[in-house]
């Protein structure tokens, strides 16, 4: 059950990345700086490290890991 909590909060972490992407696109949200979302991406990706390491489940950062890649894109 756990297992699935997390998975859902990947996909909603993700989406929530990319609905702010696209409304920055359409110009209905301000963009941040890219040295903002470049210092989010290292820090999700030392956050996602470490979960893995922990044998924990990597949903939720991996979610916000590739959302903040994508925004930095």
């Amino acid at each position: 059950m756990k297992e699935y909590i997390g998975l859902f909060g990947g996909i909603i972490a993700l989406w929530v990345l990319l609905h702010y992407s696209y409304n920055v696109i359409r110009g209905k949200a301000l963009a941040a700086s890219i040295a903002s979302w470049s210092m989010w991406v290292v820090l999700d990706m030392i956050l996602l490290v470490t979960t893995w390491q922990a044998g924990k489940p990597v949903w939720l950062p991996l979610g916000w890991t590739v959302g903040a890649s994508l925004v930095t894109i």
